[in-house]
């Protein structure tokens, strides 16, 4: 890891603040989730979070499926094929 020599201090909401010149240099917009690490000495490590098409084309099948299922026993096939392919 490299040290900015940048310190914050967290607000009474538990926020911190990040630097514009690191969201610049890293491609942080307002409003862009961030995902949160834990790594095993303690650090505290944020990434960029941008969801893997694979995940969102699944997100969008299974939200087209269950508006289209007709009844109960369809939703529930179609949570049945989820967990199947879950264990796969």
């Amino acid at each position: 890891m490299k040290a900015t020599g940048i310190v914050r201090r967290i607000d009474d909401l538990g926020r911190v603040v990040i630097p514009k010149e690191i969201r610049r240099a890293k491609g942080i917009e307002d409003g862009d989730p961030l995902e949160i690490f834990v790594d095993n000495n303690g650090a505290i490590l944020l990434r960029h979070f941008k969801p893997s098409t694979e995940r969102n084309n699944v997100l969008e099948w299974l939200d087209n499926a269950l508006a289209e299922a007709k009844n109960d026993k369809d939703r529930e096939s179609i949570i049945q094929a989820i967990s199947f392919v879950r264990k796969g």
